[in-house]
């Protein structure tokens, strides 16, 4: 089932990638944040293969702050990744520049995470095996970069120049931090 639901985020993602506007606001604000009201009413389960609840911290505001974000996971490093839309120019990612500390929670399963954002060649290996995986990822960013992108390391390296790769791994508590104790 959950392959069933990541097929159907991803061909939503890939519709909804196609009509994205230049700003998100109105209709399109709200639809990017269903998902967040999904994971806020219990649901998150429904989409935790596909979409994960990332909360940061305002890097003006210092208050937490919450978006939807689609995943996956690299099994070398048992990171969750996601890519940062906009040429990163959204508040999570810069919030995430900011102060890398977070949380995640990916369906049940929260957990304090620490970001990184991925050096471009790693980002590049990493997409060589997830396009298999997401088949309308090049369609996807060709339509985003306004060029025909290929498989071809040229093609990968404006995708991961233009969409950052970020990697959200668990935080260990230091056994100094009185918030372990």
């Amino acid at each position: 089932m959950s392959g069933l639901m990541q097929r159907t985020y991803q061909a939503i993602e890939h519709f909804l990638a196609r009509r994205f506007p230049k700003r998100i606001s109105g209709p399109w604000r709200f639809i990017f944040r269903m998902p967040i009201w999904a994971y806020k009413f219990g649901f998150g389960w429904l989409m935790g293969s596909s979409v994960l609840l990332l909360t940061t911290t305002g890097r003006r505001s210092g208050l937490p702050r919450q978006a939807a974000l689609g995943y996956g996971e690299d099994e070398r490093t048992h990171e969750l990744l996601v890519s940062a839309g906009w040429a990163g120019k959204t508040d999570w990612f810069r919030n995430l520049r900011a102060n890398p500390q977070c949380t995640v929670q990916a369906g049940r399963t929260r957990f304090p995470a620490v970001a990184r954002i991925w050096p471009e060649d790693e980002a590049i290996a990493h997409l060589r095996t997830f396009i298999p995986q997401n088949p309308y990822a090049p369609r996807m960013w060709s339509h985003l970069l306004g060029e025909d992108i290929g498989l071809d390391e040229e093609s990968l390296r404006k995708v991961v120049q233009a969409f950052p790769v970020v990697g959200f791994k668990k935080s260990i508590p230091h056994p100094s931090d009185p918030a372990s104790a």
